[in-house]
């Protein structure tokens, strides 16, 4: 019931698991619940395939933008980044 002055409420994402679930199985259910959270606050829109070619990693814009490319931008960015300049460099000497 929402409450006047109160931003209303989100709805909670339950998870629940067998008497018997192996850790395993609880680690699966509680991260599958977290990935919904991420869905619902951000917006599929947000979660990308790396930008990197040689990358099969995932990103998430957590940005006000959204725009993030790499999973992880010090790594896959970097390297991009330093071909493309020695790319520059290669093209300007020879």
């Amino acid at each position: 019931m929402p409450v006047p002055g109160r931003p209303p409420r989100r709805p909670t994402v339950v998870c629940r698991t067998g008497p018997h679930a192996s850790p395993a199985d609880e680690l699966a259910a509680v991260t599958g619940a977290g990935l919904l959270g991420v869905l619902r606050a951000l917006s599929h829109d947000r979660i990308r395939p790396c930008a990197s070619p040689t990358c099969d990693g995932m990103c998430v814009g957590t940005g006000k933008a959204g725009r993030r490319r790499y999973c992880t931008p010090a790594l896959c960015g970097n390297r991009l980044d330093a071909a493309a300049h020695r790319a520059r460099q290669g093209a300007v000497s020879g």
